[in-house]
């Protein structure tokens, strides 16, 4: 859960904002002058300031100078808001790592909260990423994986087994030629058979006429 510090002196403006920072799923701070707000960085970590310009205690330009001298906040995301823009020295704020000034009356409670979201997530997909350790090397102080710790026996390294000797491969006995293949004769196609002549019609004799 991301967690914003909300510096305010008006306390309805102030409880307003926080809500809907709780609302979105922020765990918010409040400190309505620059004197509590020093006292909070100090004692906790944040991820992004919503702040006023103008405080009882001082202006903003002089609060964030103090802030950016300690290591610590120098990269911290700071979005301001005020009502009296021509009083804000907006180089001034730029040089200080400001990201954003925006003008109370223009804009609403969750668009201000939406601004840090969006500060916030640029500033995490930003951040350089730390440097990988060295191959062999453990992380931390301690000596590189497979470094043998001081003070410490080691076992004497295994014999080697003897090399088995590699048995000649056996002659390869020669292939005889394949015999030529003879061809085969067709056999010759049967003759067409004769056709039967038509049988004659048998003949009707009468027998007194061959007596006769």
């Amino acid at each position: 859960m991301a967690k914003v510090l909300l510096i305010e002196d008006e306390k309805a403006m102030s409880d307003l904002i926080a809500l809907k920072f709780k609302v979105e799923n922020f765990e918010v701070d409040q400190a309505f002058n620059f004197a509590e707000a020093k006292e909070k960085l100090t004692a906790g970590t944040y991820d992004a300031i919503l702040t006023d310009y103008l405080l009882p205690d001082g202006d903003l330009t002089e609060f964030l100078t103090g802030v950016r001298a300690d290591s610590k906040f120098q990269s911290l995301p700071v979005i301001v808001m005020t009502n009296y823009v021509e009083d804000v020295n907006q180089e001034k704020l730029k040089s200080l790592g400001v990201s954003e000034i925006i003008v109370k009356y223009q804009v609403v409670p969750a668009q201000m909260v939406d601004k840090i979201k969006a500060l916030i997530v640029n500033t995490a997909t930003t951040a350089p990423a730390a440097p990988a350790p060295n191959q062999g090397e453990a992380i931390g102080s301690g000596p590189a994986a497979g470094t043998p710790a001081p003070g410490v026996p080691q076992a004497a390294p295994a014999a080697a087994a003897p090399a088995q000797p590699v048995a000649a491969p056996a002659p390869v006995e020669p292939v005889a030629p394949a015999e030529p293949v003879v061809p085969v004769a067709a056999a010759p196609a049967p003759e067409p058979a004769a056709t039967p002549a038509p049988a004659q019609p048998a003949l009707d004799v009468n027998p007194e006429q061959v007596s006769n």
